[in-house]
């Protein structure tokens, strides 16, 4: 598709969208199981509605998005593992931040490679927003909406809360605000230089400092918030075509095994704490906080397996090891 001349981008896209039977989307994913299945959910829904998907990610994904009715794109090894061994066996600090740029400047020119390829023919993207910024690029570029989702609330600006050292801080709303605007900006200027020369490339204007495509400032693209407002409410400040849809669950599929069965039958349902695949220097430092929480309840809990090394049963509750 050719870049509009008139470029309607990007909110006027959505509002003279003609609705068709049948859209292609390009859903562009990056990482682990765990940010490549709640994509998966989503086409299957979508597959199911008459749509047709294509889900770009990694090889060893392959047979899971198609069992599912996807079609299927791969990308090349991102090194996702290996930058999550490295961040973990870093002391954090500069070391960390320099691993993770180097990293994300050797994806991006790639990132903007193949998500060119795999959104060839797309009437709709929808992408991870916050590990596959090329994406927005690549939608402007081919003048189709593009549905943001996002999986964490640390990277939407608002009023009321701000994301820092991985807890939620309410307060001051002028520090909430600033706070997610700065740290999405700052993650943006270590590939300014790149994304400019994509976007040169295609005959774009320049993005000046990111701002216009940064996740946190766009405020301008509609925005899937992926969470449950059981965990985190929607701000009111918030504009409306930001919709909270929860999280995008697969319908379970696998039976539960003997172990697990017996572990549920011998007290109350329990509550299970995971942790995802990120890496940690100290998983006693990470799992013994929550794992005291349901014992401190008398709720039998259960630690991700990847973190079970060091969980052991706690005085008031239990807690598989």
């Amino acid at each position: 598709m050719n870049h509009p001349k008139t470029n309607p981008w990007p909110r006027e896209f959505l509002r003279s969208f003609q609705r068709k039977p049948s859209f292609r989307f390009a859903a562009l994913t990056w990482g682990s199981r765990g940010d490549v299945q709640p994509f998966v959910s989503l086409g299957a829904e979508l597959v199911r509605r008459g749509h047709r998907v294509v889900l770009a990610a990694r090889a060893p994904f392959r047979s899971f998005v198609e069992e599912h009715g996807l079609d299927f794109f791969e990308l090349e090894e991102d090194g996702t593992e290996e930058l999550m061994h490295s961040l973990a066996s870093s002391d954090g600090g500069p070391d960390g931040v320099k691993l993770f740029v180097t990293w994300q400047r050797r994806m991006v020119p790639s990132q903007f490679r193949q998500f060119w390829k795999a959104t060839e023919g797309a009437d709709v993207l929808i992408n991870n927003a916050a590990f596959t910024g090329p994406a927005l690029h690549v939608a402007e570029r081919r003048g189709v909406p593009i549905f943001q989702a996002f999986f964490d609330p640390g990277f939407i600006p608002t009023r009321r809360y701000c994301v820092s050292d991985n807890r939620i801080h309410e307060g001051n709303a002028l520090r909430n605000v600033v706070t997610t605007r700065v740290k999405n900006l700052a993650s943006g200027l270590f590939t300014w230089d790149l994304v400019n020369a994509w976007r040169r490339e295609h005959r774009l204007p320049m993005d000046l400092l990111g701002e216009t495509h940064r996740p946190g400032l766009l405020f301008r693209l509609p925005v899937l918030v992926a969470w449950s407002p059981e965990l985190v409410e929607r701000p009111d400040d918030w504009p409306e075509w930001f919709a909270q849809t929860g999280r995008w669950r697969l319908s379970a599929q696998q039976q539960p095994g003997e172990r697990l069965k017996e572990f549920m039958a011998a007290g109350a349902p329990p509550v299970y704490i995971g942790f995802g695949s990120w890496g940690v220097h100290d998983k006693t430092v990470v799992t013994e906080p929550p794992a005291r929480g349901p014992a401190r309840h008398g709720t039998p809990g259960s630690p991700a397996p990847q973190h079970r090394g060091r969980a052991e049963h706690v005085s008031g509750g239990r807690v598989r090891g």
